[in-house]
């Protein structure tokens, strides 16, 4: 019997942190399919790694402040939804088919982030989030439910978060070089203006990769920081990349207690959804000096504490996608949004509801994608 499109609301409870322990559960490990790169004026080229830079160590004390907030630039609030990365994957499905190869299908296709949201929930009971859904041609896609309001906050809403965004990514400049570092020449310019260079958050590089959980199969995008080897390896992209964070110095214990409980968490959860092998933090002190870096094997963080489990994250995961897969199996319609909230308020309790007709451009896949899909799908029918 089909199921009522006009009124799914359904309720995911969630239960003890040890319920989700299933350790049979298994993460495929991310094969990258495709990858692109952002300029300075946030246009996106697909099959372009100009984006994607090598770790240099930057000199200690180096002054995070430099350049705030007159070499800032910010990316314009703008709602991108998923247009790059649904960019990328018809690409790589429009070359597979002129080769007669079978096409990517995933079950789920949606940045990093929304997965890394969905999974660490579980230790996060106070972040509320709430998401986007569109089920299309056998496969669901997920946004964040954002507003432009909520985008240009994204840095921050007073002067010192905006500063404690900035000094991410200025860390990100002065750890970063564009040539690998055996080319470097003695007194290499390019160490000097990584320092003075303006910070540009429109630029970013980004991979798209194929993996799966359980029996859900996922394409997922996000963006990598930068290459900690100089080889490249063809078919194995991902051990070479790292993850660049920055971090206060720790002067209290309950501050390290702090950071292995949420930072480490989400930077474990968003290394190893892509596959990044190495994570490398800037420590810096209050007035936003450097003072020293830290490598971390991502493999490695789970076993550097005791205040989360792995097994836990994966486990809710599973069971979160098999929740939204079963009530969206019969429905296949690129206008019709259905939200996925979850409320801090109510912390036992994910709601699946709608769907909501998509009007006022709340349809967040590009139109040419929707085109193609229902023409071939007219073509074989």
């Amino acid at each position: 019997m089909k199921r009522n499109l006009n009124s799914i609301k359904e309720t995911f409870t969630i239960n003890q942190q040890q319920h989700y322990v299933k350790k049979n559960i298994n993460y495929q490990f991310p094969l990258e399919i495709s990858h692109f790169s952002y300029d300075e004026n946030r246009v996106v080229s697909v099959n372009d790694r100009s984006g994607l830079k090598y770790f240099y160590e930057p000199e200690k004390n180096s002054d995070l402040n430099s350049g705030f907030p007159d070499l800032f630039i910010k990316r314009e609030p703008k709602l991108e939804h998923l247009d790059s990365l649904i960019k990328c994957l018809f690409e790589v499905n429009t070359n597979l088919k002129k080769v007669n190869k079978s096409v990517y299908a995933p079950n789920f296709c949606t940045w990093r982030g929304i997965i890394r949201s969905l999974m660490v929930t579980p230790y996060f009971p106070k972040d509320s989030w709430e998401l986007n859904i569109i089920s299309f041609d056998n496969t669901i896609f997920m946004e964040e439910n954002e507003t432009l309001e909520r985008k240009a906050a994204s840095y921050g809403e007073t002067e010192k978060e905006v500063k404690m965004s900035y000094y991410g990514y200025k860390f990100e400049n002065i750890a970063t070089i564009s040539k690998p570092p055996s080319d470097l020449k003695k007194n290499d310019q390019e160490l000097t203006d990584r320092n003075s260079e303006a910070v540009n958050t429109n630029v970013q590089y980004c991979s798209v990769w194929k993996s799966s959980l359980g029996t859900n199969s996922m394409i997922l995008g996000g963006e990598v920081d930068c290459l900690y080897s100089e080889n490249l390896v063809e078919h194995n992209h991902q051990k070479h990349y790292a993850e660049l964070k920055t971090n206060k110095v720790f002067q209290h214990s309950w501050q390290r207690k702090s950071f292995e409980r949420y930072k480490l968490l989400k930077v474990w959860a968003q290394s190893y959804l892509a596959g990044v092998p190495t994570v490398i933090i800037g420590f810096r002190s209050d007035e936003g000096i450097l003072k020293f870096v830290k490598t971390y094997k991502t493999v490695e963080i789970p076993s550097m504490v005791n205040s989360w489990n792995p097994h836990v994250c994966l486990g809710f995961l599973d069971s979160i996608l098999n929740f939204i897969k079963t009530n969206l199996e019969d429905v296949n319609d690129a206008t019709q949004i259905y939200k996925l909230k979850y409320d801090s308020l109510q912390p036992h309790a994910i709601k699946l509801e709608g769907p909501i007709a998509a009007e006022n451009n709340l349809c967040f896949l590009p139109q040419y994608f929707v085109n193609e899909v229902s023409q071939n799908k007219k073509n074989r029918g």
